[in-house]
C-alpha cells in the first residue's frame, strides 16, 4: 500500500494518467500501451489529505498482445512543443482531439474553463488550501506524461461562446480559445 507522502518504488514508471477532473465530468482517451502489467493509481488527497492510493483507489490489469484496434481519425490536433502549445481552430460538437507531444521532454496536457474572474494563480491557492472550497476552474480532461513523439486521443464536446484554456504543465504554456 502507498502511504502519504511515499515516493513510488524505482521500478514503477509513470506512463500516462488523467490529470484532475471535475465532479461530473468524463473523459475518454485512447492511448498505445506496450504488453505488460500496469496499474491505476489515483494520487489525489481526500479532504484529510490522504492520497486516494492509501484508500485502496487503485486498479491493476494486464495488457496482452494487440488489439486490433486502430487509433482514432482526430478531427484536430493539439501539439505541445518544448517551446509553447500549437492550436488549431476547434469547432463545438463532440469530437476526438489529438494531445500531440511535438517536444522532446514528455509534456502533461489538460484543458480547463477558469470561473470568472479566476486565473492559474487562484488554482494554485486553491490545490495550496487542501482543495477547500469552490474550484476556481473546470477540469474537464488532459493526458498527463505523454512521451516525447507521442499522442494521446481526447473525446470532447466544446461549447460555443465558452472560453476554454489549453494548458501544458510541462513548459507552463496556456493557450485560451472559443469554438463557434
Amino acid at each position: 500500500m502507498i502511504e502519504s507522502g511515499e515516493e513510488p518504488p524505482e521500478w514503477a514508471k509513470d506512463v500516462a494518467g488523467v490529470p484532475a477532473l471535475s465532479p461530473s465530468q468524463s473523459v475518454e482517451v485512447t492511448r498505445t500501451l506496450e504488453p505488460g502489467s500496469y496499474v491505476f493509481v489515483c494520487f489525489f488527497p481526500d479532504p484529510q489529505g490522504t492520497p486516494h492510493a492509501a484508500l485502496w483507489m487503485y486498479e491493476l490489469f494486464t495488457i496482452a498482445g494487440d488489439s486490433g484496434a486502430a487509433l482514432p481519425e482526430p478531427d484536430a490536433t493539439i501539439t505541445a512543443t518544448d517551446a509553447g502549445l500549437q492550436l488549431p481552430t476547434l469547432r463545438s460538437g463532440e469530437q476526438t482531439v489529438e494531445f500531440e507531444n511535438g517536444g522532446t521532454e514528455p509534456h502533461e496536457l489538460a484543458l480547463v474553463v477558469f470561473e470568472p474572474g479566476k486565473g492559474i494563480k487562484d488554482v494554485d491557492r486553491w490545490i495550496g488550501s487542501g482543495y477547500q472550497g469552490e474550484p476556481p476552474v473546470t477540469f474537464l480532461g488532459g493526458m498527463q506524461t505523454i512521451p516525447a513523439s507521442e499522442s494521446v486521443f481526447l473525446s470532447i464536446d466544446p461549447e460555443p461562446a465558452v472560453e476554454y484554456t489549453a494548458l501544458d504543465f510541462t513548459t507552463n504554456s496556456r493557450e485560451t480559445f472559443t469554438v463557434s
